[in-house]
């Protein structure tokens, strides 16, 4: 533990912090991966990592971003398919993991901040010469053109610069948002060349913006804003495993006992992912949380309580199911 921002209070706090990768699917989804992250006030202290016992292997400091790089690549070397790769705006807006992304060959569509600079057109990079006799000699590389923050391109836009498409089912009905994309090029201040990229601009409740090595030309809008809003799946996976299978109901003082209590929540959530696909035909809504409370009910009641689990489960399924087909109607 130490005090770092905590995304789940919006602050710095005493916390822990760990990195994840999910496996996605609409509305299926489960955790595969986790890193715990390691400040630098335990990475510094050697004592206090063997007294935690963290493995000498593990007792370098790593960011986030190359955390992330180690699960994709962990997951990759374990045969693991998947179409591309979403995250947060920490992990687009981090050109080291996207330059290490393309060299791996993997397509992406990464989140990014309002306030993340890009080119509208491709530039060319050039050491300054010295403006005066006074001064040091320029050594960086300038672009020769002028990059602008996207919550700045965003304004130069109409109307008729978006479509409107329809993105994801909701219990509430079809889900639209306005959708731009664009070519642009970004940089990461020290490339002598900057990468080409596709820009996805969202508006629906909140705008959102990511950033792609994919071309393009070679999906729609409706496509492209899929890739964005496959997140939102990842969200749901994340409070589904907190709320139903214990993830943050833990109390640990160990390297090895953490591990063995995200690796127990992992193997639960995708225990109930091969229930809720095996039920697909009869029961199309089951969630995690039917499908907990179904589990404890078979192993540990009796099937007088069960049959009474699976009655009250029914019951919850039509009136949800008429309450999605009065939105749809």
């Amino acid at each position: 533990m130490a005090r770092q921002y905590a995304g789940v209070v919006g602050k710095v706090d005493n916390c822990q912090v760990s990195v994840h990768t999910c496996l996605s699917n609409e509305k299926f989804c489960t955790l595969i991966g986790t890193e715990l992250f390691l400040p630098t006030g335990w990475t510094d202290d050697k004592t206090r990592c063997q007294d935690a016992g963290v493995p000498e292997a593990n007792r370098g400091y790593l960011t986030k971003p190359e955390l992330a790089l180690k699960l994709v690549v962990t997951a990759i070397n374990a045969g693991v398919e998947f179409d591309f790769i979403g995250g947060d705006g920490l992990y687009g807006h981090n050109a080291e993991l996207t330059r290490s992304l393309d060299k791996l060959g993997q397509f992406f569509v990464l989140d990014v901040h309002k306030d993340e600079l890009i080119f509208l057109s491709e530039p060319t990079f050039a050491i300054p010469g010295r403006k005066s006799a006074k001064g040091r000699k320029p050594t960086l590389l300038q672009p020769d053109i002028e990059a602008i923050q996207l919550q700045d391109y965003i304004k130069t836009l109409s109307t008729e610069d978006f479509s409107r498409e329809q993105i994801r089912k909701t219990t509430k009905g079809w889900k639209y948002a306005m959708v731009h994309t664009v070519m642009v090029w970004h940089w990461d201040g020290k490339e002598k060349q900057a990468q080409k990229r596709t820009l996805v601009i969202t508006r629906s409740e909140k705008t959102k913006y990511s950033l792609s090595n994919g071309e393009k030309e070679k999906y729609t809008n409706n496509e492209w804003a899929y890739f964005q809003v496959s997140r939102y799946w990842v969200e749901r996976c994340f409070d589904d495993s907190k709320n139903e299978l214990g993830m943050s109901g833990y109390q640990v003082t160990g390297w090895l006992a953490w591990q063995h209590h995200m690796a127990l929540v992992m193997m639960a959530g995708f225990y109930i992912l091969s229930l809720k696909l095996g039920e697909q035909d009869q029961m199309p809504l089951l969630s995690v949380r039917d499908a907990r409370l179904l589990v404890i009910a078979i192993n540990f009641a009796s099937q007088k309580e069960v049959d009474l689990c699976m009655e009250h489960i029914q019951i919850r399924h039509r009136q949800r199911q008429a309450d999605i087909d009065r939105h749809y109607k």
